[in-house]
Parts: C-alpha cells; structure tokens; sequence
C-alpha cells in the first residue's frame, strides 16, 4: 500500500471513529430513560480520576467495565478489586459497592477472556404502612455478572465483546399492592473496538464502546 492510500485510510477510519462516536450517544441515550444506573459507577480511581476517559485507555483488567477491546492488547493475568463505601456521608456501613475483574490471555484462543461481578449494595429498608409502625424488613441491590472475550484483527485493532447479566432487587415484596415486586433480571452486551496505531508507540489511542 502506498503511503498516500495508507494515510487516507487512516483519515477515513479516523473520521469514522467521530461520527460514530458522535451520533451513538444521541442513539443511545433518545429515550431519556434510566435504568440500572449503578453500571454507570467508575470501578477504578484511576479512569475516575482522568474523568472516565477509560474507553481510549483500556490498558490494565478495568478494560471490561471501559472498552473490553483494550483486553486483547494486554498478555499473561490480572485480577482487580475495588471496594468503595457508598455515599459515605450518610455513615451506613451497608452502603457499599464492588467490583471483581479477571482477565487471561490465552495463545490457544488467540485472544483474551474476561470476567467480572458488580455489586451495589443499598442497604436494609423498613416497612411501614402509613403510620411508622414497622411490620418487617427488606435489603436492596443491584448486581452485574459479565464475561468477554477480546482479540486483535491486526496489529494496531483490537474488539472485544462481553454479554452480561443483570440483576436488580430494590424491593423483593408487593409494592405499593400493585401485585409486583421490584425485582427484575435483564442481558445486555457491548460491542467495542480500540484502534492502537503503533506508528505513535502506543502515545495515541482511539476506542468505541
């Protein structure tokens, strides 16, 4: 390939990468709705830090919550957690939320697998009925099973792909009597890519989650 086709084929990508990038969002998010919100936390200080810009990073086991196409750029294990007390102010040590990642790469796949469990816990809630008289007890939490596999389509591209499970229980009796809890188990998945050009020795990185 010549150096003039080379580099309008990286001006495309590029250019695709920001369009992409741009109309997503607005695909997305159209609805205005949110749900399971705690998928949303930052499981490490460090991407927290930089102000979540971890879909461009990718670079250590986070990768599965930020980009899992980063996982196919990485060798050997790594194992990660993080335990942080939610919402400290209100001092309730049942407030909490973790985050469990591993990732191996592995030759005889050609690529990386992944997994991970998130976990919020919301603490205990009391039950009443309109006067404060308790009549029993309840706990609250939301959690999120994922696995993944990523890989390399070249030197410089990676994609990663991870399916999830979620699971959330913010209140296991009749709500309000409308003759349903407040539980529910859903799947989702991401599809990403992370473009690593080595002309740049790995100072210049672009992802899409």
């Amino acid at each position: 390939m010549t150096s003039h086709k080379m580099g309008k084929t990286i001006s495309l990508f590029i250019i695709s990468y920001i369009v992409i990038g741009g109309l997503l969002p607005k695909i997305v998010f159209g609805q205005g709705e949110s749900a399971v919100p705690f998928l949303l936390i930052a499981p490490n200080a460090r991407a927290d830090g930089m102000g979540e810009a971890g879909a461009g990073l990718a670079d250590d086991a986070s990768a599965v919550h930020w980009n899992p196409a980063g996982l196919a750029f990485q060798v050997g294990q790594e194992i990660s957690l993080t335990h942080s007390n939610w919402l400290p102010a209100f001092q309730q040590a049942d407030l909490f939320y973790d985050f469990l990642t591993y990732r191996n790469h592995i030759d005889e796949l050609g690529g990386t697998i992944s997994a991970s469990i998130t976990y919020l816990n919301l603490g205990e809630f009391t039950i009443t009925r309109d006067d404060p008289t308790p009549l029993g007890t309840f706990k609250a939490y939301e959690t999120a099973i994922t696995g993944g596999y990523a890989t390399k389509l070249s030197a410089d591209l990676g994609i990663g792909l991870n399916l999830r499970l979620i699971h959330s229980s913010l209140a296991n009796i009749n709500v309000q009597g409308q003759d349903r809890k407040g539980v529910a188990t859903t799947m989702s998945f991401d599809i990403a890519t992370l473009w690593r050009p080595s002309a740049f020795e790995q100072r210049f990185s672009v992802g899409l989650n």
